[in-house]
């Protein structure tokens, strides 16, 4: 998996990025570890709140489409939760 960042911006203790992750599903991906591998290509945009002590990461919120991730890996959060 590769993760680009395309923007972001700093003030005082806090850090906000916007970023783009690519890659092949290949493997388990928790939470959705039942759904088998399906090599599909995958492409996920989405933004990070870091709130930072001294020169490190303390916590980070992370917002994502996971339905747009699904999608592309041929399945939905519905069939998944059928299956379950």
């Amino acid at each position: 998996m590769t993760v680009s960042v395309d923007d972001s911006v700093g003030s005082g203790d806090l850090l906000a990025m916007e970023w783009l992750s690519t890659g092949t599903h290949k493997g388990p991906f928790p939470p959705f570890s039942d759904l088998g591998v399906t090599g599909h290509k995958i492409e996920m945009a989405g933004g990070s709140l870091c709130y930072l002590r001294g020169d490190k990461i303390e916590s980070e919120t992370v917002h994502t489409d996971v339905g747009s991730m699904l999608d592309q890996m041929g399945t939905t959060i519905t069939e998944i939760r059928k299956a379950a």
